[in-house]
């Protein structure tokens, strides 16, 4: 099973933030990196908690990268 988790970078606060609603997980870190590890490591569980169909083992998480920043505003 392919499950899509949406990553968000909010520059305002320098923070990574990782939801899946099929998973109900939402988590953030600091970097990237640590944000992926800590996906990987409770995804499996939140699989089997929510009984979702299919094997754990089959799980497949899909990262789908986003980045809010603010607008430059230019003063003349």
């Amino acid at each position: 099973m392919e499950l899509e988790v949406k990553v968000t970078y909010y520059d305002d606060d320098k923070i990574w933030v990782a939801e899946c609603d099929a998973l109900h997980l939402a988590t953030d870190e600091r970097s990237y990196e640590s944000l992926i590890k800590r996906v990987w490591l409770i995804a499996p569980e939140l699989f089997v908690e929510n009984k979702l169909s299919g094997s754990v083992e089959d799980l497949r998480l899909s990262f789908v990268q986003r980045n809010t920043t603010c607008p430059q505003v230019a003063y003349a």
